[in-house]
């Protein structure tokens, strides 16, 4: 059975680490946002029911709420008869980290969880190329990544590694890859055509 790489203890040091002392979503500032978020749901819905399906765009059905910091944002997104809407925000003292919340046309309330730092994304890919073998040799210690974006569902970035004095490389790119939000599954990315292709293991470390 394929392996997959998963977030679990990582998510759950992730809530330690954020000093969660309330529900993620359920600060003062994430009330507040969901509250507006609540008024774009019911706007969608009422366009819907118009015109038989979701906006291309929240522009045409919503605004930007009055008030909402340069830190947080509202993404949007349709997806045939169903759609997406994500709440990215920065929660109240005495939380800490980021929040998000996300809504699909047939939930009834948001589900918010604490957003891992670029560095606990990139602790996932560097584990993945230790226990997949995306090298030809073991780097321990050398890998890094190179984060490239992001979108709904996605975390994208390269894997990299950085050569000795005496390694004559022409590119430390190992590949790129992306990482589910959901679950932190991690899956090569074809970039010729932007297929997600799930991770196998490779043959062994060479040796030294």
């Amino acid at each position: 059975m394929e392996r997959a790489l998963r977030l679990g203890a990582l998510l759950g040091s992730i809530a330690i680490a954020g000093c969660s002392w309330s529900t993620p979503g359920e600060d003062r500032h994430g009330r507040w946002l969901s509250a507006k978020g609540d008024e774009m749901v019911a706007a969608l819905h009422e366009f819907e029911r118009a015109h038989g399906k979701y906006p291309k765009s929240l522009d045409e059905v919503a605004r930007v709420p009055d008030g909402l910091p340069a830190t947080d944002s509202i993404t949007y997104q349709r997806d045939g008869a169903d759609y997406v809407l994500e709440l990215e925000f920065a929660p109240s003292w005495p939380q800490s980290g980021r929040v998000g919340c996300r809504r699909s046309a047939d939930s009834t309330a948001w589900a918010c969880s604490v957003l891992p730092t670029e560095e606990q994304v990139c602790e996932i890919i560097e584990r993945a190329a230790v226990e997949y073998r995306l090298s030809r040799g073991n780097l321990t210690g050398r890998y890094y990544c190179d984060p490239t974006g992001e979108d709904l569902d996605y975390y994208y970035l390269g894997l990299r590694y950085y050569p000795t004095p005496d390694e004559l490389v022409g590119s430390n790119l190992l590949g790129w890859y992306a990482i589910d939000k959901s679950d932190g599954t991690v899956f090569e990315e074809d970039i010729s055509d932007f297929t997600l292709i799930p991770l196998t293991p490779r043959p062994p470390f060479e040796s030294e």
